[in-house]
Parts: structure tokens; sequence; C-alpha cells
């Protein structure tokens, strides 16, 4: 059986709508990771993790960061 995703996952801190503000900022490509952890309160990790889609991907799949390759170096 597999875990509960997102913010059904007894060990996340985030909401679903936490992760999704978190996508539309850096889908946006106007912020840095630490300027989106000041607007949203997520941890930087996370939102690298995000990024790199490799955690929250059932709502990350929605949003295109392919114009953000400079991301980690803002």
């Amino acid at each position: 059986a597999t875990g509960k995703s997102g913010e059904n996952n007894a060990a996340s801190k985030n909401s679903n709508a936490d992760i999704r503000k978190v996508c539309q900022l850096i889908e946006e490509n106007k912020n840095t990771f630490k300027e989106i952890h000041k607007i949203t309160g997520v941890e930087k990790s996370i939102i690298k993790a995000v990024f790199h889609k490799q955690i929250w991907t059932f709502i990350c799949k929605d949003y295109d960061f392919t114009e953000n390759d400079k991301m980690e170096s803002k």
C-alpha cells in the first residue's frame, strides 16, 4: 500500500493550498526560493524539491517550470 500524499500525510506541515501557491510563484519566475519561503512560510528545502518535481508531484504536475532554469541561481 502507498502512503497518503500531500496534506493527508500526517507528517506534512504544508497544505495543498500552500504548495499550489509555491508552484504558482515558481511558475511566475519572479522570486527566489528565499522570497517564496517568506511569502508562503514553506521551507526552502521543500520549495526546492517541489521545483525539481520530487515531491507534491500530484500538484506540481499542473504547473510549467521549464522557463525557470535559473531559479536556483536567483
